[in-house]
């Protein structure tokens, strides 16, 4: 394809894009319309749930604060037992007399 042929679908791929947009505004302006006219229609009853969802929502998100603060505890508590459990048993093994095989040592019993 030459210069003047991409130009020209260039240009022709503009326009199209300029009808869509028309379109787009055109469908704009009617969701508006209808919105407005419903929400004149429904309005007290719609502010009443919106009001209401709004109050459930921020329960919702106090509730899930505490909990959320009440996990990071408990697993800020975990992990600090978790390493106090580690610490206590590598000292144990440091410690003790035995040898297991698994950590190395075998005996020969055929002699």
């Amino acid at each position: 394809m030459d210069e003047e042929g991409a130009a020209e679908l260039f240009q022709g791929l503009v326009q199209q894009r300029e009808a869509i947009m028309k379109q787009a505004d055109e469908i704009t302006a009617q969701i508006n319309q209808v919105q407005v006219a419903v929400g004149e229609y429904l309005s007290p009853e719609l502010e009443s749930l919106q009001r209401d969802l709004r109050a459930e929502g921020a329960r919702i998100q106090a509730h899930n604060q505490s909990i959320e603060a009440v996990v990071k505890t408990a697993l800020t508590d975990l992990r600090e037992k978790t390493k106090k459990i580690q610490e206590v048993r590598q000292s144990h093994r440091a410690y003790d007399s035995r040898v297991l095989a698994s950590e190395g040592s075998f005996i020969d019993k055929r002699r």
